[in-house]
């Protein structure tokens, strides 16, 4: 049997970037109201983070920093009506009316009446509870973080793999959030004979949402949590997360050309949360990748061995480090060398560091939109 390596993934922790520190400012609001003396400003910073800050009477009240990665697009407004101070008005004014009515029916002229004092003061509190009703009346705009929740992906299903010989199956890509769990099962994992589908994957979902484990929950799944009871059918069950990238990659691969693949992928992914547009993840992968393979090439002799990436994004720069471990080797084979012309026309800078330990490359570009 052939040997395996894991792919690890490495990181400083990562940190909520503050405003002051912010490598990249995209977009700014501010919201201000005379009334309640307060302003809010709001403003976009490293592609996904949301800055908040509140003033009141040009002190600072709040700060705080949202990662918009976790928050569910769906969000909520609501509106806090001070019913009570309207609905006090209302009767206020309605005495005032009524008041004001007695006043003009007496034989007293109006202007002389004892009683118009206190319809100056019935008016006066119905203003109050006026303006303090329209003070105390509220919008909020509500975040709710995806952590926890779990959904049933609405997709439209192909007919049953082997029913029919000539089946067409049709491929569908569906937004995952960073940080969520993907669960496959088979239909005998919340099938139950003569109750709804719909009841049974809807216990599927409660179940997915209160266990967070993934070999638990498969192992719940398969003992028939799902379907109330052991089920009849032959039950499937597979558990994929999404992690979120690091904000510095630093990871290890198999001096192996079939890991080149997986490098691509992650790569792509990194450098399109920090902003590379298509051209520029091209670019920097199709380098990376030329230089992995130099790696894995002319680093080692046959057998076990790794190399490491790391990629990190410095004021605007992607920096991009593959090291080797081994002695490099002659290139095998004629019309070879074109690697390193290669990686620095695609390239701002590449340097070959090389060391008694191995052989490290480093590469940098700026994306354009820094």
């Amino acid at each position: 049997m052939r040997a395996t390596e894991r792919i690890v993934l490495e990181s400083d922790e990562r940190k909520v970037p503050a405003l002051r520190t912010a490598r990249k400012v995209h977009s700014r609001l501010r919201v201000h109201s005379s009334i309640r003396r307060r302003a809010s400003e709001l403003v976009l910073i490293d592609y996904c983070y949301l800055s908040v800050r509140t003033w009141r009477s040009r002190n600072p009240e709040l700060q705080y920093v949202l990662d918009l990665r976790f928050v569910d697009p769906a969000l909520r407004l609501s509106r806090h009506v001070a019913w009570r101070f309207l609905t006090a008005s209302a009767v206020l004014t309605a005495g005032a009316v009524a008041l004001a009515w007695w006043i003009s029916e007496s034989s007293t002229a109006w202007w002389q009446h004892e009683w118009l004092p206190v319809l100056g003061g019935v008016f006066g509190l119905a203003v109050c509870a006026v303006l303090i009703g329209i003070y105390r009346t509220t919008e909020t705009l509500t975040m709710f973080s995806l952590s926890g929740r779990a959904r049933l992906l609405e997709v439209e299903g192909d007919p049953p793999v082997g029913a029919f010989r000539s089946a067409a199956f049709v491929e569908r890509r569906v937004p995952i959030e960073p940080g969520s769990s993907v669960v496959l099962v088979t239909d005998g994992a919340a099938e139950v004979r003569g109750e709804p589908l719909d009841v049974g994957l809807e216990r599927l979902r409660v179940l997915c949402e209160r266990e967070r484990d993934p070999r638990a929950l498969c192992d719940l799944i398969v003992r028939g949590e799902a379907s109330a009871g052991p089920s009849d059918d032959d039950v499937a069950v597979l558990v994929a997360q999404i992690q979120p990238l690091p904000e510095r990659l630093s990871t290890r691969w198999p001096a192996d050309a079939d890991a080149l693949g997986g490098l691509r992928h992650l790569l792509r992914r990194w450098l399109a949360g920090h902003g590379a547009g298509p051209d520029e993840t091209y670019d920097i992968t199709v380098a990376v990748q030329e230089a992995a393979a130099n790696a894995v090439e002319h680093a080692y002799a046959p057998g076990m061995a790794a190399f490491s990436v790391d990629a990190e994004h410095r004021d605007g720069q992607v920096v991009v480090t593959v090291t080797d471990r081994g002695n490099w080797r002659d290139a095998r084979g004629e019309n070879r060398g074109r690697g390193l012309p290669l990686m620095r026309g695609l390239m701002e800078s590449v340097h070959v560091e090389p060391a008694d330990g191995g052989t490290s490359v480093v590469m940098r570009r700026t994306l354009a939109g820094s």
